[in-house]
C-alpha cells in the first residue's frame, strides 16, 4: 500500500505537470482555469509542491450568513478535489483517467483506488478557503490544497502522544489577499478550530467516498465551530509565502450540551418524534421542552419515526412525621424506533424528591409534576445530546425492506448488501430473510438521508447489477425506511 502523500504526486507527476519557477499567484491560476472552462486543477510549484485548485460557484436560495455561504463552498471543494484525486473510485474498478491541467497538458494514467490510504481525509482538512465573494445569485470561491498543509499536520502526531486524552492537534492556513495579513491570521485560527472540532465530532465533510449531501445543515455546524471548543493552546504561528500558519493544540466538547437539535436533525432528514402521554399536565410539560431543543413533534403516530412516552404514575403517601397527605411522581420517559421497537433512550426521576404535602388536589399533582420535570430535565437533555449526537456521527438504525423476493435473486441480493455497505456515512449492515412473507429486512446505521441513499443505490446497482431485473424498484422512502420490491 502506497502512502497517499506519495501516490498523489506520482499521480499528477504522471500527468505531465510542469514544476514552476516563478511566482505562484493563485487567483491568476484561477482566471486561467475559468478561461478554460475548467473546475478543479493542479500541478507542482516549487514552493508548495504538489497543489490543486478548485473554483466553486453556488446558487444560494435567499439570504444566508457569508460564515454558512463559506462552509457550503469549502464542502463543495472538497467534493471537486476528491473526485479530482480518483477519491470516488470503487476499489474494485480499474479505469482510464485523463488529468487536464492548468497549462492545458494532459496524459491518461491508470491507477487503482487501493494505492490511496487512510490519510486521503487528512489531505481533504487541509483544503482552504483561498477566496470568496457575492455573486448575483449566490458565491463564487476558489478552494486550493497542498501537500504541504498535510505535512503540517503530520509534524504534530508525535506530540500528541504527550497530550492529555481528548486533545486533539490541527493547523489552519489561511492566504493572505490584498495584502490583509489581519484576516489571514483570523481565517488561520478558524481554519485549526474548525479541523479540531471535525476530528472530534466524526463529521468530515468529505468522508468516506464523496461529500454528503447535507452541506446546508452541516455548514451551520462548522459556521460555529469554535463554539465546541473547550479550551486551545496555538503553539505555533506565522506568515511566509503569502500565507498565514497556525497549529492549535484543542479540546473539544465532544457530549456538549446543545440548546437545539435542529441542524443535527435536518443532517438525516428532519424526522418526525410524536410525543405519548395520558397525562396532560406530562404532555404539555414536555412538549415544550423537546420542541424548544429543536424537535419536530407530531400527533400522527403512524407518520412519526420516533416515539417518545412520558409515563407518570402518581402514588398518594403520608407524612411520617406530621401525617400530612401528600402525593409523589414516578416519572419515566422512554424515546424508541417507531420501525423497529428498540429503546433509543430511557430516564426516570426519583419520585421521592418530587414529593409535596402542601397544596391538594389538582393542584398538588402540578407542583409534583415541576419538581419532577426539574429533577429530570438536566439529565434528560444529557442522555437526549448522546443520542443525538451518536445518530449524527456514527449513524441511526435504518431498515431496508424488500418485497416479493426468492431464492431466485440470491445472488442479486449479496450483490446489494455489498453495494448498500459502499454508500457514503453507511455500514453494520445485517440482513434476516422471511421466506414465508418472501421479504428481506436489512438493517444498517446510516448518517445520511434516506433519499440520498435511494440515490446511490439507484446510480451504484445499474452499474454493479449484471441483469437489470435484479434491481428491485423503490416503492416508499420514508426518514428511517425504504422499500423496495422485486
Amino acid at each position: 500500500m502506497f502512502k497517499f502523500a506519495a501516490w498523489l504526486g506520482v499521480f499528477l507527476a504522471g500527468a505531465v505537470l510542469c514544476a514552476e519557477n516563478v511566482p505562484f499567484d493563485v487567483r491568476a491560476k484561477a482566471e486561467r482555469m475559468r478561461e478554460n472552462g475548467q473546475t478543479c486543477a493542479g500541478g507542482t510549484s516549487e514552493k508548495f509542491g504538489v497543489y490543486i485548485i478548485s473554483l466553486v460557484d453556488l446558487e444560494l436560495d435567499g439570504e444566508i450568513p457569508m460564515a454558512e455561504a463559506s462552509e457550503l463552498a469549502l464542502a463543495q471543494g472538497k467534493r471537486e478535489i476528491a473526485a479530482f484525486i480518483g477519491q470516488e473510485v470503487s476499489a474494485r474498478d480499474r479505469v482510464e483517467t485523463t488529468v487536464t491541467t492548468i497549462d492545458d497538458r494532459t496524459e491518461s494514467k491508470e491507477f487503482h483506488e487501493s494505492m490511496i490510504s487512510v490519510n486521503v481525509n487528512q489531505f481533504l482538512r487541509g483544503v482552504v478557503l483561498y477566496d470568496i465573494r457575492k455573486t448575483r445569485k449566490g458565491v463564487s470561491a476558489i478552494c486550493f490544497v497542498t501537500g504541504r498543509t498535510m505535512d503540517m499536520s503530520r509534524e504534530l502526531q508525535e506530540q500528541m502522544a504527550k497530550l492529555p486524552p481528548g486533545t486533539v492537534s490541527a493547523v489552519g492556513v489561511a492566504y493572505v489577499v490584498d495584502g490583509r495579513l489581519d484576516l489571514a491570521k483570523q481565517q488561520s485560527l478558524q481554519t485549526a478550530l474548525r479541523s479540531a472540532v471535525e476530528q472530534v465530532l466524526g463529521t468530515t465533510l468529505a468522508a468516506n467516498t464523496q461529500v454528503q449531501d447535507n452541506e446546508k445543515v452541516r455548514s451551520r455546524i462548522f459556521a460555529h465551530a469554535s463554539g465546541f471548543v473547550e479550551e486551545y493552546r496555538i503553539i505555533e504561528e506565522g506568515a511566509g509565502d503569502g500565507s498565514y500558519r497556525t497549529a492549535i493544540y484543542a479540546r473539544v466538547a465532544k457530549d456538549k450540551l446543545l440548546e437545539s437539535y435542529s441542524a443535527y436533525l435536518k443532517s438525516f432528514g428532519d424526522p418526525l418524534f410524536c410525543l405519548r402521554s395520558g397525562n396532560r399536565e406530562l404532555y404539555q410539560t414536555f412538549a415544550k421542552f423537546f420542541v424548544g431543543l429543536g424537535l419536530k413533534l407530531s400527533a400522527d403516530e403512524k407518520k412519526a419515526d420516533y416515539l417518545i412516552d412520558a409515563l407518570g404514575d402518581y402514588r398518594q403517601l403520608r407524612h411520617p412525621a406530621s401525617g400530612v397527605n401528600g402525593v409523589q411522581l414516578s416519572l419515566w420517559i422512554r424515546i424508541s424506533d417507531a420501525n423497529t421497537g428498540r429503546e433509543l433512550l430511557s430516564q426516570k426521576n426519583d419520585p421521592r424528591r418530587s414529593a409535596v404535602f402542601h397544596a391538594s388536589g389538582e393542584r398538588q399533582k402540578e407542583i409534583a409534576t415541576e419538581k419532577a420535570f426539574a429533577q429530570i430535565r438536566e439529565p434528560l437533555h444529557r442522555e437526549l445530546n448522546r443520542m443525538i449526537g451518536q445518530m449524527a456521527s456514527a449513524g441511526r438504525e435504518i431498515t431496508v425492506v424488500i418485497d416479493n423476493y426468492s431464492t431466485a435473486y440470491s445472488e442479486a441480493l449479496e450483490l446489494f448488501c455489498k453495494v448498500l455497505e459502499q454508500v457514503p456515512g453507511c455500514g453494520n449492515v445485517n440482513r434476516k430473510i422471511d421466506a414465508v412473507s418472501q421479504t428481506v429486512t436489512v438493517t444498517a446505521d446510516y448518517q445520511g438521508k434516506m433519499d440520498d441513499l435511494a440515490d446511490f443505490l439507484k446510480a451504484r446497482l445499474r452499474k454493479e447489477m449484471p441483469q437489470k431485473s435484479w434491481i428491485p424498484a423503490v416503492t416508499a422512502v420514508e426518514t428511517n425506511r425504504l422499500q423496495l420490491t422485486y
